[in-house]
């Protein structure tokens, strides 16, 4: 029995230094699949990143093309009008009273009792056309609107 006793240590340790191989092989086999696993990683990260500026340059593009529209709608517009649009507010509001005095011409309405807001006289009608009657307190030549045009006119 002694010799067989001697014969189960080798295999007992055979058995043990396999199972220590087998478990070591299964560690390297996971440590090579999270190595792989990094390397995918690393490679599509750039991708990411170049989809993400990419996507970030574009958001600000369209913020920054969108600006002036967005700062011209929190000032109030000039009142359309044809000849300069180099006028003071003055002139623009005597330009929106001729805008409203020439609708009530043209749709036969009543007309609205309005001053010319630099020199505080009324505006004058005649022919179907409203003149302003001072245009020279505004710098200009002249201000007027009539039933045919559309818009108000000023000449410098």
């Amino acid at each position: 029995m002694g010799t067989n006793s001697k014969e189960d240590k080798p295999q007992a340790q055979d058995s043990s230094v396999s199972q220590i191989m087998q478990a070591e092989a299964v560690i390297a086999l996971k440590e090579s699949a999270a190595r792989k696993e990094e390397s995918l990683e690393k490679r599509s990260f750039p991708w990411k990143n170049l989809f993400y500026t990419t996507l970030s340059l574009a958001a600000l593009s369209v913020i920054f093309y969108g600006l002036p529209g967005l700062t011209g709608a929190r000032f109030s517009p000039q009142p359309l009008r044809s000849g300069s649009y180099m006028t003071d507010s003055a002139t623009d509001r005597c330009i929106s009273n001729l805008w409203a005095v020439a609708a009530a011409l043209r749709t036969g309405g009543a007309v609205p009792l309005l001053t010319c807001p630099a020199s505080r006289k009324p505006y004058i009608i005649t022919n179907g056309t409203v003149s302003c009657p001072d245009p020279h307190a505004h710098g200009v030549k002249k201000l007027y609107a009539d039933k045919k045009n559309v818009m108000p006119s000023l000449e410098k």
